[in-house]
């Protein structure tokens, strides 16, 4: 429902992933994992160090100029479009997102509904820490004894 539901990422997607071929759609899909390992998660280190190798793959699909996401979008190095992918999902990059969603790293002048938590001043910096910390699956760590001995429960 939102303004990107008919961009250019959205007619990228619809028009060229039909033509991929098998190889192709493999090397997407690693690339969406390569995206996913730029968060950092905790609870994915394991699954991002067994599949380094095809996330390597991926990190060369991202990072291709001509054919690949640094066509249209900014990584590491790379200067081009907003949403900026350079540590997608990482602490620092939803933090900086809740932020200001509306910042040019981001949606900017096409942000039509997020808050911009930060800059509105709905939240503290600490307040988007922990919102982001929950997104990320980071907030919880339960005790040796499981959430109920956590808790100071039997």
């Amino acid at each position: 429902g939102t303004a990107h539901k008919d961009g250019d990422m959205v007619s990228w997607l619809q028009e060229k992933v039909p033509e991929f071929t098998d190889e192709q759609k493999q090397i997407f899909q690693y690339a969406a994992w390569a995206l996913s390992a730029e968060a950092g998660l905790k609870s994915q280190k394991t699954i991002d160090v067994r599949d380094s190798a095809k996330i390597a793959i991926g990190l060369t699909f991202i990072q291709d100029t001509t054919e690949g996401c640094s066509s249209c979008h900014t990584f590491r190095d790379h200067k081009k479009d907003p949403p900026e992918l350079t540590g997608y999902g990482s602490r620092a990059w939803m933090i900086d997102f809740i932020s200001d969603p509306a910042h040019e790293r981001f949606f900017g002048d096409n942000n039509d509904r997020m808050p911009s938590y930060g800059k509105e001043k709905t939240l503290t910096l600490k307040e988007i820490g922990m919102v982001a910390d929950w997104l990320r699956g980071d907030w919880y760590l339960p005790a040796k004894g499981g959430a109920m001995q956590a808790e100071g429960k039997k």
